[in-house]
């Protein structure tokens, strides 16, 4: 399962590598993981929805505060007090339950 760091680290790559998406909807997973999915490859959008898991239920959303440092590409996760530096980039990974 990739952390937020590492699910933000590849979405904000440079150049993107083949190796870390999924091209088709994963199915038949039994437990907590991220996918990555590139939708392109899918007949339709919402074919991601598609996981022949059944029904499951939204139980909130886990959100992850992060920073980048332009100049030297670090990326730094915040805390929801923290003020990063005003030339930073900042992003949020949200993670349905």
């Amino acid at each position: 399962m990739l952390s937020p760091r590492e699910a933000v680290q590849i979405l904000l790559a440079p150049s993107l590598q083949e190796g870390n998406f999924c091209k088709t909807t994963p199915r038949a997973i039994q437990h907590n993981v991220t996918f990555l999915v590139d939708r392109t490859h899918l007949k339709h959008e919402d074919d991601i929805k598609s996981d022949d898991m059944g029904a499951w239920r939204n139980k909130g959303v886990l959100k992850y505060r992060f920073a980048m440092d332009e100049d030297s590409g670090d990326l730094y996760q915040l805390d929801e007090d923290d003020i990063p530096a005003a030339d930073w980039a900042i992003y949020r990974l949200k993670r349905l339950c």
